[in-house]
């Protein structure tokens, strides 16, 4: 309905239409005025186009007759529009504010970096930018692609395009990983950077005792030293988005080896979005508190914490392991002395989430709590037959107590797509415990008391960082209860 509007306004007024600068900010009323202004008017035209589109026992769940979907968009606390622009805005502005200041004290070299990132964030495609923000759909539509850039190889790469999911590319793509395609190795050696922009820096911060994740852009300077559960936090530094992509170098043959890859941690869960559904119930002895709505969620590739060495000139990157090179090639083979500075790769979406806490139940049983998020997953991808591909989840420690987290469920499909909505559903979610406890009961693994886990129950590609922690006798015993 949101697409379907701002297309409406966009024909109406076409200079809105672009980047997110024309559209917040380059001219004197911003299209958010002018898109609530219109649609305050109720035009019959979208009112009939939206008719046509929404099926009839729909239009009063989504509250299409009175208008008041709109707010959706403009509501101070919870619109998605509302929300994307302030955030937008103030990020903008404390930006300015310190290219101002670097220009006062004449330190020219880093107001210019720092004009590279405004330039980044204000020239981003606007489709891409509301998408990212869950204003309009994104499911199915590859907004969040990256590309492993080799067409400048010549007859090699013909034919040839290397594109992945960011969250994909952020391991399979990152400086020093390889690729077999065309008959070919390609070891990827650059993050790909344009002229006239810089990538944001965002400073984060990964909690060893308890998980919690936080994160701010870079140049805020925030203490992010301590944790919620009072530790002091020792993972953290600056990552980067390739949002622009990656270069690789020359091709090689392939070998007997499989290819290097460097790999992206576990997703964490950083922040809650709008909240569409909340209730509290009990199921055997446990309460649960349960919340679906969308939220943001982080991943992070450090390189096994060593951090990627990036050269500020050319985008060369290899892992900061020793001393960096004196001298390194650009992409086209010409020599470079640029200064090298240590970031992480980075990506945070917004998906749909379920929210699930276990009230005044506490476990320290090492493996318990992945042992049963991936359990339910399993049963949920059984129970509703969802792609298990399509979900995935986190631990989030939101009291700061490691042994009593919240189990984050959520979307893995760029923007969300309604799957862990569907599993918070009270008959559904009663079908996915029951499936997940007939997932762990029939498995062999483990012999009968289920020490242990497999690929047939709870194992997976994506949950490898806690293979070895998994046991099917920890779903059993809590579910059966």
């Amino acid at each position: 309905m949101y697409a379907v509007a701002l297309s409406m306004f966009w024909r109406k007024y076409k200079h809105y239409f672009g980047d997110v600068r024309r559209f917040f900010r380059e001219y004197d009323i911003p299209a958010t005025t002018l898109l609530k202004e219109f649609l305050d008017k109720r035009p019959a035209e979208l009112e009939q186009s939206l008719r046509r589109i929404v099926p009839k026992d729909m239009w009063e769940e989504v509250r299409l007759c009175d208008w008041s979907w709109t707010a959706g968009l403009f509501d101070e606390e919870y619109g998605v529009l509302k929300r994307a622009e302030e955030q937008l805005i103030s990020d903008l502005q404390e930006l300015e504010a310190i290219e101002r200041e670097y220009s006062q004290k004449q330190k020219y070299k880093q107001a210019d970096s720092i004009r590279r990132v405004i330039n980044t964030l204000e020239k981003r495609d606007i489709i891409n930018f509301l998408s990212q923000r869950n204003v309009i759909p994104k499911y199915g539509f590859p907004v969040d692609v990256v590309e492993l850039q080799i067409y400048h190889h010549g007859d090699e790469a013909k034919g040839l395009e290397l594109d992945r999911d960011l969250k994909v590319a952020l391991s399979e793509y990152a400086p020093e990983s390889q690729v077999v395609a065309g008959g070919k190795l390609w070891t990827s050696m650059y993050i790909k950077k344009l002229p006239d922009r810089d990538p944001v820096k965002y400073s984060y911060a990964i909690c060893d005792y308890c998980g919690y994740y936080r994160s701010s852009i870079a140049e805020k300077k925030e203490d992010m030293d301590t944790c919620i559960c009072g530790s002091r936090i020792r993972r953290h530094g600056i990552f980067i988005t390739p949002e622009f992509g990656f270069i690789s170098g020359p091709p090689a043959k392939p070998t007997m080896s499989k290819p290097e890859k460097t790999y992206t941690t576990r997703k964490y869960f950083a922040e809650e979005g709008k909240i569409e559904y909340q209730d509290e119930r009990n199921i055997g002895k446990y309460t649960l508190n349960i919340r679906a709505g969308n939220g943001r969620l982080a991943v992070i590739n450090s390189a096994g914490n060593k951090g990627f060495r990036v050269c500020q000139l050319c985008g060369y990157a290899e892992i900061s392991d020793g001393k960096p090179p004196k001298t390194h090639k650009t992409p086209w083979n010409k020599d470079c002395r640029g200064k090298f500075e240590r970031y992480s790769l980075g990506y945070e979406f917004t998906t749909d989430i379920l929210y699930i806490e276990f009230r005044n139940y506490r476990d320290e049983r090492e493996g318990f709590w992945e042992s049963l998020l991936y359990g339910i997953l399993e049963g949920a991808s059984s129970a509703l037959d969802i792609e298990r591909s399509d979900i995935d989840g986190t631990l989030y420690p939101y009291s700061g107590d490691p042994y009593a987290p919240a189990l984050v469920l959520f979307d893995d499909v760029p923007g969300g797509a309604g799957h862990v909505k569907r599993i918070a559903q009270e008959d559904n979610f009663l079908e996915v415990l029951r499936h997940a406890l007939a997932i762990a009961s029939r498995c062999q693994c483990g012999g009968k008391e289920g020490d242990a886990s497999c690929y047939g129950c709870l194992r997976n590609y994506s949950n490898q960082y806690c293979h070895g922690r998994l046991k099917r006798r920890y779903v059993m015993e809590f579910l059966d209860m």
